[in-house]
């Protein structure tokens, strides 16, 4: 750089030297050198201070992504021209819960989404303590009724032994004892049955039945019949004695059979769920 071109700066520093530089100029003293000596050693300090906030910048960029990774975020690039950025997939372990129902006895659960659930008589339910994920996903052994949140993005589904039911937000009935015939009743809303071999959309008051992972019935009812236990008691509406049977063994948790009496019969009215299985059988004989 010639020395004429030096552009000194206007700061208070600056205007000192150019003072100096122009107006101090003893005769004997050479004062080309001592200003280009001086205006490199401007320009080297200069050139150092530039490495210096480069540097300060690169090490404050390490330690923002060593933040973000240590969070679990990583940066992807869509192909389209611009940078989106995702959530790796590091997740922290779900903590489940498993609740099992005594005999006699119903339990209300509330989960962390507000979904209700009223678990029937020797029910097993498991869920997560904090749902967490794209889906809402339980486990049943027995009955329960649901009253599901709504939330579009997140289905929720109920997973039996041999099929599950996905739901957005809906009220329904799940009877899955093991050993025993399948049953979900729709109270309201809309669910899917899926089997691994077939898929069913139900409607409300619609009956499915099914024997393992197979559906073999699908009728209309009246849904209100089905859900009566969570009052303690059983809406008999033209039932035969083995299906009464059949329940009362799933309640208590015995196994009664059926002597083949009375096969023809239809039962109606309610059917109290009392303290034991015999009450409840004497009962039964004075449903007219």
């Amino acid at each position: 750089m010639d020395i004429k071109d030096y552009k000194y700066d206007i700061t208070e520093e600056g205007k000192k030297l150019e003072f100096f530089v122009n107006e101090c100029r003893p005769r004997e003293i050479d004062i080309e050198s001592i200003k280009r000596k001086t205006y490199d050693k401007i320009a080297k300090a200069k050139a150092q201070r530039r490495r210096r906030r480069l540097w300060i910048s690169l090490s404050a960029a390490a330690a923002c992504v060593a933040v973000l990774l240590s969070f679990g975020y990583i940066y992807k690039d869509t192909g389209e021209g611009t940078v989106k950025r995702v959530l790796a997939q590091v997740k922290k372990p779900v903590e489940y819960v498993t609740e099992t129902v005594p005999v006699g006895e119903r339990h209300t659960i509330i989960l962390s989404d507000g979904t209700k659930i009223i678990a029937n008589s020797r029910t097993k339910i498991v869920y997560p303590k904090t749902f967490d994920g794209d889906t809402r996903e339980v486990k049943v052994e027995g009955q329960a009724y649901f009253e599901v949140t709504h939330d579009e993005d997140h289905p929720f589904i109920v997973n039996m032994n041999d099929f599950r039911v996905q739901v957005l937000g809906t009220k329904f009935d799940v009877n899955s004892y093991a050993g025993v015939r399948s049953e979900v009743v729709l109270v309201e809303g809309s669910v899917k049955i899926s089997t691994g071999k077939q898929e069913l959309k139900m409607k409300p008051n619609q009956l499915v039945s099914l024997t393992g992972s197979d559906i073999v019935s699908v009728k209309t009812v009246d849904a209100s019949q089905y859900i009566s236990w969570r009052n303690g008691f059983i809406n008999l509406n033209g039932e035969s004695m083995p299906r009464i049977i059949e329940r009362l063994n799933n309640y208590y948790g015995t196994s009664v059979k059926y002597d083949g009496r009375q096969r023809g019969r239809r039962f109606y009215g309610k059917l109290v769920l009392q303290d034991n299985i015999n009450k409840v059988m004497e009962s039964l004989e004075e449903i007219k």
